[in-house]
Formats: structure tokens, sequence, C-alpha cells
């Protein structure tokens, strides 16, 4: 089998063993296919350690290849031939290859299409031998946070204001390869791809990387933690890149920031921050609040995020020393206060110095002073504690995912001890490290609490594949410079483009994060790729909307046709009810107007009858006032009883000369009408057919009441 297929087929048992077994003997597993290779020959622990960098790109001490001897010919890798207890005195025993779980044909299919995706991305990249681009993905898979992309030092170009500013790169020599460039970027964007474009590849490198962080954080220390110990004599100090990964901002690590706070938790570790990573942070986040703004006009610190970033680095602005102490739990450190001064003496000017040379790649003057400050304040911590080989015993370690960080300390630390005479050099060799790198913080995690190790690691995975591909400022700076001195009005076209995230990424896509590739007579092609990719994406993602659409509809016709004999006759069935249900409707309705007609007519009879009632007491009134004044008439002295007939006759008269002149209506009309009017408004009301009043005509007196409709 080829030595690429062998080792990924290996890192997949042991990602299998590792679920089910002790985490040794998952190891010893991963061991076997190395030592059968080798059967008989003699055990040496410094060949073996090779043998492994060899095969699976692990760099092991050989001290702990030692440690695991025993182990090792517990579990019949190897057997002893001698009588001493020397690692000599073994040899590799033989043994069949552990059958794999995994299927070779997955295997030579994703190395097969990462070989055909590279080749079509870069010219560089098209003419490299299959066999070692082979190994370009495997070892950018196993060392993914050690990528030759990230240390490549940043130009810093300075922005142009005209074609006559001279500008120049404040370090020109140039720090990286090439091809390692462009194939750390193809890498990383490849697996990102992945991740949405097949999850069965994507998922299989997750176990790949989850394995190889098992296997690296167990063989890196002789005396790893045991399962179970307690983070009780570390503290943990952060670094500020990790701490923006936590707060959420840093884009594509935000599932790793969560995943890290998460395991800090579980682990009860004690986690600090230095004060003055805290004032880079708040430095950063008022950068990028400020470039939302607009009010920077360099083009090179512009920041394009999406909104919901946006908002998020908005509201952290100014707060995120509260947020990380109340919500995360997290204790602030000011290293002025809280290291004596005379520990601050144990590391001079001559230190500093020694470290701010070792990290003069940075591009910001200030971040490089605050990891210079870390590095010195964590050595002059460490100084009260003394030498420890065991790195849950050191009491304080920093957690960083930059690998030259790293480097640069732990050389300053193991430098410092020697110059201190603080131990042998065997002891200062196998002293535990002043910076870890976050994997394997992780790892540690998993060694002592347990969990969920592939989460974890796919969530590493992403986050560094992700800042490989980062848009890199100074790109974006050469490229405006160099169209400022070609087309001035071509550079602001340029500027109006690059703020779309887009852009931006198709800039990167275009470059592979080497700014190299810019040149004089390419870069109003670039500008012009830019705008076609810009355009096609935007194109693309309305037609991918469209088509989602076309499919959604034909799959629901699909559906529908199916069904399309009883969809008809439903619908004739509906339609028959319809009309059904519109006939009892109608017929409802009717009812319903016949009894208000009804209530109507009632209030109407009931105020036609006032009005009558209002005109025969009004005569009554008037004959009974004539009645009465008829007394006051002088009448011949008659008879009493023919008296009263004359009054009664004159009363009966008058009575009816009212009626016959309807002197009630000459009179009283306007109250009699009324009075009328308002009772029957009123019992219209009161039967709740107030609202018909203005739909009829009626009349009183002649007891009319006729629709207008």
């Amino acid at each position: 089998m080829p030595k690429i297929q062998s080792a990924l087929v290996a890192y997949s048992i042991l990602k299998d063993q590792l679920e089910k077994a002790d985490l040794y003997e998952g190891l010893m597993f991963f061991f076997r296919p190395i030592t059968a290779s080798v059967a008989n020959k003699i055990f040496i622990p410094a060949e073996f350690s090779n043998l492994l960098a060899e095969s699976y790109g692990l760099k092991v001490p050989p001290s702990v290849i030692e440690s695991l001897a025993e182990r090792m010919s517990n579990s019949g890798l190897i057997y002893k031939f001698a009588g001493d207890d020397s690692a000599a005195s073994y040899r590799y025993s033989e043994s069949d290859l552990t059958p794999t779980s995994v299927s070779l044909p997955l295997i030579n299919e994703l190395l097969d299409d990462f070989k055909s995706y590279a080749k079509k991305q870069s010219q560089e990249i098209s003419s490299l031998e299959d066999a070692y681009l082979e190994q370009a993905f495997f070892d950018r898979l196993i060392n993914i946070e050690s990528l030759e992309i990230f240390s490549r030092k940043d130009a810093t170009y300075s922005q142009k204001k005209t074609p006559n500013t001279i500008t120049k790169p404040k370090s020109t020599e140039r720090n990286y390869s090439t091809v390692d460039t462009h194939l750390d970027y193809v890498v990383s964007r490849y697996i990102l791809e992945l991740r949405y474009s097949d999850d069965m590849k994507f998922q299989f490198l997750s176990d790949v990387a989850s394995a190889n962080l098992a296997a690296e954080t167990i063989l890196t220390y002789r005396d790893p933690p045991k399962k179970g110990e307690a983070f009780d004599e570390l503290e943990i100090y952060l670094d500020a890149p990790l701490v923006l990964d936590i707060l959420g901002v840093n884009i594509g690590k935000e599932e790793f920031g969560v995943e890290l706070a998460s395991e800090l938790k579980r682990g009860n570790c004690k986690v600090n921050i230095f004060l003055h990573s805290i004032n880079e942070i708040e430095r950063i986040l008022e950068n990028r609040r400020q470039s939302y703004l607009n009010r920077t006009n360099y083009i090179g610190k512009s920041q394009v995020d999406p909104p919901n970033i946006q908002a998020l680095v908005n509201s952290l602005t100014g707060h995120s020393e509260q947020i990380l102490t109340e919500q995360y739990g997290f204790f602030i450190i000011d290293s002025a206060e809280s290291i004596p001064s005379n520990r601050r003496l144990s590391v001079g000017a001559e230190h500093e110095k020694i470290i701010r040379e070792q990290l003069s790649g940075w591009s910001s003057e200030e971040g490089r002073e605050v990891d210079v400050n870390t590095c010195c304040d964590l050595i002059r911590l460490r100084s009260s504690i003394g030498l420890q080989t065991r790195i849950l015993k050191s009491g304080v370690i920093l957690v960083s995912r930059n690998i030259v960080l790293a480097s640069a300390a732990n050389k300053a630390w193991k430098a410092w001890l020697s110059e201190r005479n603080a131990g042998s050099s065997d002891r200062i060799r196998k002293a535990a490290p002043l910076v870890i790198m976050d994997k394997h913080l992780i790892g540690l995690i998993w060694i002592t609490q347990g969990g969920n190790i592939g989460r974890l690691a796919r969530a590493h995975l992403v986050a560094n594949c992700a800042a490989a591909i980062a848009t890199k400022k100074d790109i974006i700076t050469k490229v405006y410079n160099l169209l400022v001195d070609i087309s001035p009005q071509a550079a602001s076209t340029f500027e109006a483009v690059i703020n779309d995230q887009r852009a931006e990424r198709a800039l990167m896509n275009y470059t592979f994060g080497d700014p190299e590739v810019i040149t004089n007579d390419n870069v109003i092609p670039v500008l012009e790729k830019l705008k076609l990719e810009v355009a096609n994406e935007i194109t693309q993602a309305k037609n991918d909307e469209i088509q989602i659409l076309k499919i959604q509809l034909e799959e629901q016709a699909a559906l529908f046709g199916s069904d399309k004999a009883q969809l008809a006759l439903d619908r004739d069935n509906a339609l028959s009810e319809k009309k059904v249900l519109k006939r009892l409707l109608d017929d409802i309705e009717s009812d319903k107007l016949t009894e208000r007609k009804l209530l109507l007519n009632k209030s109407f009879r009931k105020a036609c009858f006032s009005y009558q009632a209002t005109t025969v007491l009004t005569v009554l009134i008037i004959s009974s006032l004539i009645y009465v004044l008829s007394d006051f008439i002088s009448i011949p002295e008659q008879p009493r009883l023919l008296k009263e007939g004359v009054k009664l006759f004159l009363t009966l008269l008058s009575g009816g000369f009212l009626f016959s002149w309807d002197i009630p209506g000459i009179l009283f009309g306007g109250l009699r009408q009324a009075i009328s009017e308002f009772i029957f408004k009123y019992y219209a009301s009161a039967n709740g057919v107030g609202h018909l009043l203005d739909d009829y005509t009626y009349s009183f007196k002649d007891k009319k009441l006729d629709s207008n409709k």
C-alpha cells in the first residue's frame, strides 16, 4: 500500500480505537503497521521516532518512545532478546497488519479529487508530481496549525496617495516558498469546500485530524497527564487571538471559539488574561469598529465583515473585559501589580531584545510588544516555581495558536533556565514548555477529562483552514498602489469593489495569499477578474436561488400530478359543496332579512301608534279646554241639562273640527313627528335593526314604510 494511503488508514484505525479502547492500547494499534514493516530489527527509540515522523508526520522525542517500550512489549509490538532492561535489548515483532475499517476506494478517491482540484488552481502546482501533492496534502492536514503561510511576514506596504508617492515595504526579504504558500492555501480551501460539498470526505479528514491531535498530545510528553488528573496547579493564560475566537469575532473560527470556551469550563481550568492583552483586544475591536464607519482612508486597514459580526464587534468594543470576567469567569491579571519587583528584574532588557528579534516578522509593532511583554511576564511568573517537567505542575502556561510565538517563548524560557543554572541540561531539555499550542490544550483536557475529541478536532481544523485563506491586507494595499501608478480611475474602482467580501475572497483565491503574484503586468487583468468574479457570483447566487425554486415547483407539480384525478374530483366536490353552501347562506341571509323587516315593521307600527296617540291626546286636551272655557260663555238661563248638552255639543263639534282640519298637526306637528321619530329609532335599535333606517322612507301619518332599494 502506498505511503500516504497507509498513513491515512492508520490514523483512521487510531480514531476508531480511541473511541472504544484505552488511550495507549489505541496507540499500540497505531504503531503496529510500522513495527511490522521492520520486524526482527533492533528496537532503537531514536530510530522509531524517525519512523513515526516519516510515516505519520509525528515529531516524537526519543525519550517518550523509550518510556513506551514496556507497553509496546506487553502489546506484542517488540520482544526482549537480552536480559537487561535497556531499550536496545528489544527487537520488533512479526505481526499481521491490522485490517482497516476504512474503504481504500474512499481514500484513493479523496486523494485523486484533491490532486485534480489543486492542479486546476495554480500554475506552480499543476507541474508537481502526484506523489509530491499527496505528501503535501497529508503533511498540511496533520500540521494544519503550522502552515508556512502563517509565518509569512506581512510586507506592510504604505498606501499611495498619488502616482508620485514613493513607497516600499518595510521588509523586502522573501521568507517563504511560493509553491509551499500556494499549497497551504489550496489545501485549506479544499478542506473548507469539502465541508459543504462532500460530508463523507470531510468527516474522514476530521477523523484523521482528531486521531493526530490525540497521538501528538500523548506522545509530546514523557510523563503525560493521566485520566482524571486535575488542573488545580496550573493557571492558563490565553493569547489575544484565542480570546477573540471565544468572543466570536474572528470569521471562520466562531465554532472553535465556542468549543474552546466549553472545554476550559469543563476542565475546571483557571483562565487568566494579561491586562496588556485586554488592551490589545480593545484596540483591535476599536479599529474594526472605526473601519465600519469609513473613518479611515487607508484601504489596507479596511475591514469587510458580515452584519452579524459588525453588530457583535460594536457591542463588545469597550466592554470585553467585563464580558470575559462576568460571562466566562476569566481573570484579568495586571502584571505590573501582581509580579513583585525582584521577580520583574529577573528578566531584563537583554532578554526582551532576544525575544523581540525572534518576533521580527510581526506586521504590528504594538502587537509584537504585547507578545514580548507576555513572554517576559510568563518567565517572571515561572521564576518563583522553579523547573518543572510535568506540564500540570508548571504553575503557569500560555496557550496560543501562533507557532512562531510559541517557539520563541519556549527557546527564551530554556535559555533563561540555562543562564540561571536551574538544573541539568537533561532536565532543562525536558522542562515543561512555557507556551503550548491550542490543539495541545484541547488534547490535555481530553486526556484528563474525556469528551468528544472528534468535534474539537473538527472545529480546530476549520478554524486553521479559515485562518490560512483569510484576507491579507498587504496584498490589497499592493494592488491598490500598482493601480494608482497605472490608472487612478482603476484604483478608485478597485477601492469600491474590494469592499465586497466576495471580491476579497476572489483576490485571495487568485493570489493564494502571496503578494508576489501581483505585478505591474497582471494587476489590471486581476481587477477585471475580480469584477467578473463578483458579478458571476452574484449571478450564480440568483441562478441557484431560481433553480432551487424551480426544483421545489417541479417537486410540487410531480406531487400534485400523481393525484391529479383525485384533485379534480375533490375540486368538483368542493364546487358542488360550495354551491350548496352558497344556497344555504343565501337562504339564511334571506331569512335574516325577512326577520329584520318584520322587526322594523313592528317598530314602525309602534311609532305610528304613538303618532296617532299623540294626535288623539292633543284633540282631547284642546276639547277639554274648550269644555272648561264654555262655562265662561254667556248663555240665557236654561235648564241645567240643556246647558250641559250644549257644552257637550260644542266640545264634540270642536273635536271634529280639530280632527278634520288636523289642527294638532298645524299646532304641534313638529313635536308629534319628533316623538314618533324617537320611538321608531328606539325600538328599531332595541330590535337590532336601527342600521336599516337609512334604507327606508316612511310616513307616520299615512302609515307607509317603503324600501329605497
